[in-house]
């Protein structure tokens, strides 16, 4: 009996062996042969594919796809016959804007980026050139050819190239990475496609931040809007996390439900991956286009009971979309203060924007809920308030002065990426912003006495904040200092950039007086013109 066991563990061993023999001879006969695991798709070439174009239109949208991805079937739920570009058709709400899809070979071996860069820089000026607002939905490595092809654009010494670059109003990026990612370069191995090189590449990927955040977002923050996946694909695999998502647009974005293919394949515009890009686009066009008031009625979409499949995360009681920002009803706003204010349900969070807009009758009300919830800031919920945060910042980069008047006195803002936001006029009594990133932040003609503007040990930093008319007095505040952050040396405090014209201080100290008199800051123990009331 024992040699019978003996002699199966032995053929087991063997059959073992000779699988791994086998897999191994099979990889080397692929590497000698030179073969790709992914041919590529001969139908793929360089160009923009027209979906819809009417003429007198001024505003075009373009999808472009991501690595591995179709021009059409990225864009397309298998369940379904239609895709994103064919739902837009249906909705009465994009009617003045023309539909493109971009498309560039992805599979294969040996790609280069800076060959698509060349191929496709003419292209988009001689396609695009006669839109005055060009509006972007660009997916995952999309994105990140996007980054270089409109920096290169606006650095173009060709007027055609440069008047492209500068009708764009808004680059949606939805799960596109913003680090690298050091798993590519097993995409690398098993492909041999070289473009997964330049994802794998940590210089490579910071070069593209660099110049994309120095040259082109720097003349509108505004223009870029970043969207993250909030589930794993297959349950297990994480594709491009949140930080990574949030870095094209200053660090700040919005969750939406589905995993890394599930978000740009909505079933029915009432999904919410549609609902979301969608809204983005809609508000940007109003906000570029100088329209005030609400919007006109609800888009005259398919109705979602007529298509095939189901709704996988389906709007139950949500407006359609012509009607997101229409004036809201105090019965909706009620249900949502109750979900956030006692529930504090993250998923509710993106329907603060459309209450905080200025011309909102409850735009007042929806300032002082997000003041109460850092108010009552539970420590626990560390994930509930950075998501909150990043609404602060969407809010002030799509709207003038969300919080003016709002009442923030004591509230907690610490630890949190609070950069370009706008807290101008608002009541900032005792709030604690302790190694909170105020980089960028507006806080002009706001009450700041007895606030904690200090970054203790972490890596917040006040370069170019705005404190013009603001009354700091009595306020920690950290001036000029330097430190190494990720082997770079960078100002954290108020640096020379910073502006303070007309700020009113107290008297502090000899060194702080100077630097803040230099500074435009009236240092005075009896303020006459303080915002305090």
């Amino acid at each position: 009996m024992r040699g019978v066991k003996v002699v199966a563990a032995l053929i087991k061993v063997a059959v073992l062996a000779f699988s791994i023999f086998v897999l191994g001879a099979a990889v080397v006969a692929w590497y000698w042969l030179d073969l790709p695991v992914f041919p590529p798709d001969p139908a793929i070439g360089v160009g923009l594919i027209p979906e819809r174009v009417t003429p007198g239109n001024e505003s075009a949208i373009v999808f472009v796809h991501g690595m591995g991805g179709h021009p059409v079937k990225t864009w397309k739920h298998p369940e379904v016959s239609h895709s994103w570009f064919d739902l837009m058709k249906g909705d009465r709400s994009f009617a003045g804007f023309d539909i493109y899809t971009m498309t560039y070979p992805t599979l294969g071996k040996r790609l280069e980026l800076p060959e698509l860069e060349e191929a496709l820089g003419p292209m988009l000026p001689s396609g695009l050139g006669g839109y005055r607002h060009t509006y972007i939905v660009a997916y995952s490595f999309g994105g990140i050819l996007m980054q270089r092809l409109l920096t290169r654009l606006y650095n173009s010494a060709e007027p055609a190239s440069n008047a492209l670059a500068r009708t764009v109003r808004l680059v949606l990026f939805l799960a596109t990475p913003g680090k690298s990612d050091a798993r590519a370069y097993i995409a690398v191995w098993v492909t041999r496609n070289t473009l997964w090189e330049y994802l794998a590449s940590r210089p490579y990927m910071f070069d593209v931040r660099y110049w994309w955040e120095r040259d082109f977002l720097r003349r509108d923050p505004a223009v870029a809007a970043c969207f993250a996946e909030t589930q794993r694909l297959m349950g297990w695999l994480s594709i491009v996390g949140a930080e990574s998502a949030s870095m094209p647009c200053v660090r700040q974005y919005l969750p939406i439900p589905g995993d890394h293919l599930a978000i740009t394949a909505p079933r029915s515009c009432r999904d919410e991956s549609y609902y979301r890009v969608a809204l983005e686009i809609l508000s940007r066009a109003r906000e570029v286009r100088g329209l005030k008031g609400p919007f006109p009625a609800g888009p005259d979409c398919p109705s979602p009971a007529v298509q095939t499949g189901t709704i996988s995360t389906p709007l139950v009681g949500r407006p359609w979309i012509g009607d997101a920002l229409a004036q809201p009803a105090d019965r909706d706003f009620e249900a949502l203060r109750i979900a956030l204010h006692q529930q504090k349900d993250p998923q509710r969070l993106p329907e603060l924007l459309k209450y905080l807009r200025r011309d909102s009758p409850l735009a007042a009300a929806a300032a002082k809920l997000v003041a109460g919830l850092f108010q009552q800031r539970d420590p626990k919920l560390t994930g509930f308030y950075r998501d909150l945060a990043r609404i602060l910042q969407q809010a002030s980069l799509s709207y003038d002065s969300p919080f003016r008047g709002a009442d923030f006195t004591s509230a907690d803002l610490s630890a949190l990426d609070l950069s370009h936001v706008s807290f101008a006029g608002a009541n900032l009594r005792g709030v604690s912003f302790l190694g909170a990133n105020l980089e960028k932040a507006n806080f002009s003609r706001a009450c700041l006495r007895g606030a904690k503007l200090v970054s203790q040990k972490q890596w917040a930093w006040m370069d170019l904040a705005r404190f013009d008319g603001a009354d700091l007095s009595g306020a920690e505040v950290q001036w000029e200092e330097r430190r190494l952050l990720e082997g770079r040396e960078v100002v954290v405090g108020l640096s020379r950039a910073s502006s303070l014209k007309e700020a009113i201080l107290t008297p502090q100290d000899p060194t702080a007086d100077t630097l803040a008199r230099s500074r435009g800051a009236l240092v005075t123990s009896n303020p006459s013109r303080s915002p305090c009331r």
